[in-house]
Protein backbone atom coordinates (compact mmCIF):
# COMPACT_ATOMS: atom_id res chain seq x y z
CA UNK A 1 0.00 0.00 0.00
CA UNK A 2 1.35 3.08 -1.29
CA UNK A 3 1.23 6.37 0.44
CA UNK A 4 0.82 9.76 -1.33
CA UNK A 5 0.79 13.64 0.10
CA UNK A 6 -2.10 15.67 -1.89
CA UNK A 7 -3.74 19.06 -1.06
CA UNK A 8 -7.26 17.79 -1.26
CA UNK A 9 -8.46 14.12 -2.76
CA UNK A 10 -11.63 12.63 -3.82
CA UNK A 11 -12.33 9.11 -5.40
CA UNK A 12 -12.76 8.89 -8.92
CA UNK A 13 -12.78 5.88 -11.94
CA UNK A 14 -9.93 5.60 -14.56
CA UNK A 15 -8.44 3.82 -17.27
CA UNK A 16 -4.97 2.71 -17.41
CA UNK A 17 -2.86 2.39 -20.87
CA UNK A 18 -0.01 0.04 -19.79
CA UNK A 19 1.91 0.74 -23.30
CA UNK A 20 3.79 -1.69 -24.32
CA UNK A 21 2.71 -3.92 -21.63
CA UNK A 22 6.44 -3.36 -19.70
CA UNK A 23 6.92 -4.79 -16.97
CA UNK A 24 7.15 -2.14 -13.26
CA UNK A 25 10.65 -2.37 -12.90
CA UNK A 26 11.20 -1.67 -16.73
CA UNK A 27 9.31 1.47 -16.88
CA UNK A 28 10.83 2.95 -13.47
CA UNK A 29 14.41 1.82 -15.23
CA UNK A 30 13.56 4.15 -18.18
CA UNK A 31 13.73 8.08 -17.83
CA UNK A 32 11.08 9.57 -20.36
CA UNK A 33 11.69 13.49 -19.46
CA UNK A 34 14.30 15.61 -21.08
CA UNK A 35 14.68 19.35 -21.01
CA UNK A 36 12.89 20.69 -24.00
CA UNK A 37 10.12 18.64 -24.17
CA UNK A 38 6.48 20.06 -23.77
CA UNK A 39 3.26 18.57 -22.50
CA UNK A 40 0.20 20.16 -22.94
CA UNK A 41 -3.20 19.46 -20.61
CA UNK A 42 -6.26 20.36 -21.36
CA UNK A 43 -9.06 20.47 -18.16
CA UNK A 44 -12.74 20.96 -18.47
CA UNK A 45 -14.56 21.39 -14.93
CA UNK A 46 -17.83 21.19 -14.64
CA UNK A 47 -20.39 22.46 -11.36
CA UNK A 48 -24.06 21.05 -11.11
CA UNK A 49 -24.17 23.13 -7.40
CA UNK A 50 -27.13 23.65 -5.24
CA UNK A 51 -26.74 26.53 -2.48
CA UNK A 52 -29.17 26.90 0.43
CA UNK A 53 -29.03 30.82 0.31
CA UNK A 54 -31.89 31.14 2.30
CA UNK A 55 -29.86 32.97 5.53
CA UNK A 56 -28.45 35.40 2.95
CA UNK A 57 -29.86 38.87 3.26
CA UNK A 58 -32.96 38.80 0.66
CA UNK A 59 -30.85 42.14 -0.86
CA UNK A 60 -28.10 39.60 -2.04
CA UNK A 61 -29.85 36.19 -2.36
CA UNK A 62 -31.00 36.79 -6.30
CA UNK A 63 -27.43 38.35 -7.13
CA UNK A 64 -25.93 34.82 -5.33
CA UNK A 65 -28.73 32.13 -6.88
CA UNK A 66 -28.16 34.12 -10.07
CA UNK A 67 -24.32 33.57 -10.04
CA UNK A 68 -24.87 30.06 -9.38
CA UNK A 69 -26.91 29.37 -12.30
CA UNK A 70 -24.33 30.98 -14.16
CA UNK A 71 -22.07 28.67 -12.57
CA UNK A 72 -23.73 25.43 -13.14
CA UNK A 73 -24.34 26.44 -17.10
CA UNK A 74 -20.43 27.30 -18.30
CA UNK A 75 -18.15 24.84 -18.22
CA UNK A 76 -14.06 26.64 -17.05
CA UNK A 77 -11.28 25.19 -19.66
CA UNK A 78 -8.24 25.32 -19.11
CA UNK A 79 -5.47 24.78 -21.03
CA UNK A 80 -1.69 23.62 -19.52
CA UNK A 81 1.35 24.29 -21.18
CA UNK A 82 4.06 21.96 -19.23
CA UNK A 83 7.98 23.62 -20.57
CA UNK A 84 10.76 21.05 -19.15
CA UNK A 85 13.77 22.92 -18.13
CA UNK A 86 15.53 20.53 -16.10
CA UNK A 87 15.23 16.32 -15.53
CA UNK A 88 16.19 15.45 -11.74
CA UNK A 89 18.48 11.94 -11.53
CA UNK A 90 14.82 10.75 -9.33
CA UNK A 91 13.26 10.66 -13.34
CA UNK A 92 11.31 14.46 -12.07
CA UNK A 93 11.49 17.23 -13.83
CA UNK A 94 11.28 20.98 -13.22
CA UNK A 95 8.48 22.82 -15.77
CA UNK A 96 7.15 26.08 -16.21
CA UNK A 97 3.74 26.11 -15.96
CA UNK A 98 1.72 28.76 -18.38
CA UNK A 99 -1.72 28.76 -18.70
CA UNK A 100 -5.19 29.82 -20.11
CA UNK A 101 -8.65 30.10 -18.54
CA UNK A 102 -12.04 30.32 -21.09
CA UNK A 103 -13.37 32.55 -18.47
CA UNK A 104 -10.73 35.39 -18.24
CA UNK A 105 -10.64 35.28 -22.46
CA UNK A 106 -14.19 35.82 -22.57
CA UNK A 107 -14.40 39.31 -20.46
CA UNK A 108 -15.12 42.01 -23.30
CA UNK A 109 -11.77 44.88 -23.29
CA UNK A 110 -9.19 42.17 -21.63
CA UNK A 111 -5.94 42.08 -22.09
CA UNK A 112 -4.72 38.74 -22.62
CA UNK A 113 -0.82 39.84 -22.41
CA UNK A 114 -2.12 40.79 -18.46
CA UNK A 115 -3.66 37.36 -18.12
CA UNK A 116 -1.00 35.38 -19.57
CA UNK A 117 1.66 37.19 -17.77
CA UNK A 118 0.26 36.01 -13.79
CA UNK A 119 -1.39 32.65 -14.76
CA UNK A 120 2.31 30.90 -14.72
CA UNK A 121 3.68 28.99 -12.01
CA UNK A 122 6.82 26.58 -11.58
CA UNK A 123 6.10 22.75 -10.57
CA UNK A 124 7.43 19.32 -10.37
CA UNK A 125 6.13 16.57 -12.93
CA UNK A 126 6.88 13.78 -10.95
CA UNK A 127 8.54 10.66 -12.51
CA UNK A 128 5.11 8.82 -11.92
CA UNK A 129 3.53 11.72 -14.03
CA UNK A 130 2.07 13.71 -11.29
CA UNK A 131 1.97 17.80 -11.54
CA UNK A 132 2.90 19.32 -8.11
CA UNK A 133 2.88 22.86 -8.19
CA UNK A 134 5.36 24.43 -6.15
CA UNK A 135 2.81 26.19 -3.86
CA UNK A 136 3.95 28.07 -0.63
CA UNK A 137 0.75 28.26 1.47
CA UNK A 138 2.27 30.66 3.75
CA UNK A 139 2.69 33.23 1.35
CA UNK A 140 -0.37 35.65 1.69
CA UNK A 141 -1.44 38.38 -1.58
CA UNK A 142 0.03 41.69 -0.75
CA UNK A 143 -1.16 44.82 -2.24
CA UNK A 144 2.00 46.34 -4.23
CA UNK A 145 2.57 49.37 -6.33
CA UNK A 146 -0.49 50.91 -7.95
CA UNK A 147 -2.63 48.39 -6.04
CA UNK A 148 -1.57 45.53 -7.57
CA UNK A 149 0.37 42.18 -5.72
CA UNK A 150 4.15 41.51 -6.69
CA UNK A 151 4.08 38.69 -9.59
CA UNK A 152 5.77 35.98 -7.30
CA UNK A 153 2.60 36.33 -4.58
CA UNK A 154 0.36 35.82 -7.88
CA UNK A 155 2.02 32.99 -9.36
CA UNK A 156 1.87 31.40 -5.83
CA UNK A 157 -1.81 31.94 -5.84
CA UNK A 158 -2.63 30.50 -9.10
CA UNK A 159 -0.06 27.52 -8.21
CA UNK A 160 -2.79 26.82 -5.14
CA UNK A 161 -5.79 26.72 -7.25
CA UNK A 162 -3.89 24.16 -9.71
CA UNK A 163 -2.60 22.00 -6.98
CA UNK A 164 -6.67 21.85 -5.64
CA UNK A 165 -7.30 20.84 -9.00
CA UNK A 166 -5.12 18.18 -9.75
CA UNK A 167 -5.84 16.65 -6.25
CA UNK A 168 -7.58 13.84 -7.74
CA UNK A 169 -5.30 13.55 -11.15
CA UNK A 170 -2.05 12.95 -9.39
CA UNK A 171 -3.58 10.07 -6.89
CA UNK A 172 -4.56 8.24 -10.21
CA UNK A 173 -1.30 8.93 -11.76
CA UNK A 174 0.85 7.79 -8.72
CA UNK A 175 -1.87 4.69 -8.04
CA UNK A 176 -1.29 3.75 -11.81
CA UNK A 177 2.33 3.95 -11.65
CA UNK A 178 2.38 1.76 -8.32
CA UNK A 179 0.85 -0.88 -11.00
CA UNK A 180 2.54 -0.37 -14.43
CA UNK A 181 2.13 -3.39 -14.66
CA UNK A 182 -1.12 -4.20 -14.10
CA UNK A 183 -3.29 -6.86 -15.76
CA UNK A 184 -7.32 -7.18 -15.77
CA UNK A 185 -8.45 -8.55 -12.56
CA UNK A 186 -5.98 -6.57 -10.72
CA UNK A 187 -7.03 -5.00 -7.65
CA UNK A 188 -5.11 -2.40 -5.11
CA UNK A 189 -5.57 -0.08 -2.40
CA UNK A 190 -3.67 3.19 -2.13
CA UNK A 191 -3.60 5.79 0.81
CA UNK A 192 -3.02 9.47 0.52
CA UNK A 193 -3.46 12.70 2.99
CA UNK A 194 -4.57 15.77 2.08
CA UNK A 195 -3.37 19.15 3.00
CA UNK A 196 -5.12 18.61 6.59
CA UNK A 197 -3.70 15.75 7.24
CA UNK A 198 -5.98 13.40 6.98
CA UNK A 199 -5.74 10.21 5.40
CA UNK A 200 -7.97 8.80 2.65
CA UNK A 201 -7.85 5.62 1.10
CA UNK A 202 -8.62 5.03 -2.77
CA UNK A 203 -9.69 1.47 -4.36
CA UNK A 204 -8.39 0.36 -7.92
CA UNK A 205 -9.79 -2.38 -9.82
CA UNK A 206 -7.90 -3.27 -13.35
CA UNK A 207 -10.43 -4.90 -15.93
CA UNK A 208 -10.23 -5.59 -19.92
CA UNK A 209 -9.36 -3.11 -21.97
CA UNK A 210 -10.17 -2.06 -25.68
CA UNK A 211 -6.94 -3.14 -27.25
CA UNK A 212 -4.03 -5.26 -26.18
CA UNK A 213 -1.49 -3.96 -23.40
CA UNK A 214 -4.43 -1.59 -22.16
CA UNK A 215 -6.12 -1.99 -19.05
CA UNK A 216 -8.94 0.36 -17.95
CA UNK A 217 -8.49 1.03 -14.07
CA UNK A 218 -11.07 2.03 -12.02
CA UNK A 219 -10.59 4.96 -8.55
CA UNK A 220 -13.00 5.27 -6.14
CA UNK A 221 -13.07 6.80 -2.68
CA UNK A 222 -15.57 7.88 -0.05
CA UNK A 223 -14.87 9.90 2.23
CA UNK A 224 -16.63 11.77 5.52
CA UNK A 225 -16.21 14.72 7.99
CA UNK A 226 -17.67 17.04 10.54
CA UNK A 227 -18.89 18.88 7.90
CA UNK A 228 -20.14 16.40 5.26
CA UNK A 229 -19.41 14.05 3.02
CA UNK A 230 -17.69 13.05 -0.73
CA UNK A 231 -17.46 10.49 -3.24
CA UNK A 232 -15.08 9.94 -5.93
CA UNK A 233 -15.30 8.19 -9.36
CA UNK A 234 -13.43 8.15 -12.25
CA UNK A 235 -12.04 6.29 -15.75
CA UNK A 236 -8.92 7.70 -17.60
CA UNK A 237 -5.39 6.23 -19.72
CA UNK A 238 -2.15 6.25 -18.02
CA UNK A 239 0.76 5.51 -20.27
CA UNK A 240 3.23 3.32 -18.05
CA UNK A 241 6.21 3.85 -20.57
CA UNK A 242 6.14 7.58 -20.52
CA UNK A 243 4.47 7.49 -17.27
CA UNK A 244 1.95 10.05 -18.00
CA UNK A 245 -1.95 10.32 -17.68
CA UNK A 246 -3.40 10.61 -20.95
CA UNK A 247 -6.79 11.17 -20.41
CA UNK A 248 -8.67 11.18 -17.17
CA UNK A 249 -12.30 11.58 -16.51
CA UNK A 250 -13.23 12.70 -13.04
CA UNK A 251 -16.83 12.94 -10.87
CA UNK A 252 -16.67 14.27 -7.34
CA UNK A 253 -20.58 13.97 -5.57
CA UNK A 254 -20.65 15.81 -2.17
CA UNK A 255 -22.66 17.22 0.67
CA UNK A 256 -21.60 20.31 2.74
CA UNK A 257 -23.22 21.64 6.00
CA UNK A 258 -20.36 23.60 7.39
CA UNK A 259 -20.94 25.44 10.93
CA UNK A 260 -22.16 28.98 10.14
CA UNK A 261 -22.00 28.64 6.51
CA UNK A 262 -24.57 28.26 3.49
CA UNK A 263 -25.47 24.05 3.36
CA UNK A 264 -24.78 22.99 -0.58
CA UNK A 265 -24.03 20.00 -2.58
CA UNK A 266 -24.40 18.38 -6.45
CA UNK A 267 -21.35 17.48 -8.19
CA UNK A 268 -17.83 18.52 -9.80
CA UNK A 269 -16.76 16.94 -13.07
CA UNK A 270 -13.23 16.94 -14.56
CA UNK A 271 -11.69 16.07 -17.58
CA UNK A 272 -8.45 16.03 -18.11
CA UNK A 273 -6.87 15.17 -21.64
CA UNK A 274 -3.03 15.37 -22.74
CA UNK A 275 -2.71 16.92 -26.12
Amino acid sequence: MRRFIVKRSIGRAFTVVLAGAAACGTALAQTPRSPGQAYVYELTVTHNVSVDFSNLPAGIRGQAAAQEERGNKTPVVYVLTLDTDRVNPDGSAHVNVSFTNSLESGIRGADPAVFARFNQFAATLDADGRLIPQYDPSMRLSVGAHGMSPPDEIHNQKAGQMADLFADFNTFAGGCAERSHTKSGGVWRVDSHDRYGLSRTYDFSASAGASPGAATVTMKGAFTSPTGSDSVDGNGHYDAVRRLVIDLHLVDTFKNAPSGGPASSGTTTMDYHLK
